[in-house]
């Protein structure tokens, strides 16, 4: 588990940012063959697509940042530093919808076609943000467990809430015993 999947020099390519930009090339290229099985045109769903992506990477930073304003709060100017991380898919689906209901309605096309179409590129960048989250080391929790399967994180994964061995309850933030690291089941 490593957050960098390659640096060349001073080019460093992430898994989390490698995997979310595959889904939205794979995606793309699903939804404009679907768009054109279904007799519309191409071309003008590309337009959707565009304005759609931009908007929702908006959604998604403006959603987590709103969801975590304590982290911001501080310095409200570093929500704009999104190479520092923090997106909320919620946001992000919210933000893309807009625009593709918009040059759906704006093209004569019937909004679900443009939103069928997308649907594939939605679920693969869900999939590519949970295994980049993995391989970041956040969003890291789970159960307890004593299965062999079970996984313990590494010290440094930084999204680990932690489990207080006194209460067996999740420690958000505040624990009056031990933090337990794992063996936990894998929610990724």
């Amino acid at each position: 588990m490593d957050p960098i999947m390659i640096e060349i020099g001073p080019l460093t390519v992430r898994w989390y940012g490698f995997l979310i930009t595959a889904a939205i090339f794979v995606g793309y290229y699903l939804a404009r063959r679907y768009v054109a099985a279904k007799g519309y045109d191409p071309e003008k769903f590309e337009e959707a697509v565009f304005w759609a992506v931009i908007a929702g990477v908006i959604g998604a930073r403006l959603v987590y940042v709103l969801t975590s304003w304590g982290d911001f709060a501080a310095n409200p100017i570093s929500a704009l530093y999104i190479w520092q991380g923090g997106l909320a898919f919620h946001g992000g689906i919210l933000g893309g919808l807009i625009p593709m209901v918009y040059f759906a309605r704006k093209n004569g096309v019937p909004p679900y076609v443009y939103l069928d179409a997308a649907l594939p590129g939605v679920a693969l960048g869900i999939i590519g943000g949970r295994i980049g989250n993995l391989m970041n080391g956040s969003d890291t929790v789970g159960r307890l467990t004593d299965w062999a399967i079970g996984y313990t994180w590494p010290t440094w994964a930084t999204g680990f809430p932690g489990i207080c061995t006194s209460t067996g309850q999740l420690a958000w933030g505040f624990c009056s015993g031990e933090v337990v690291r794992g063996p936990v089941h894998l929610t990724q």
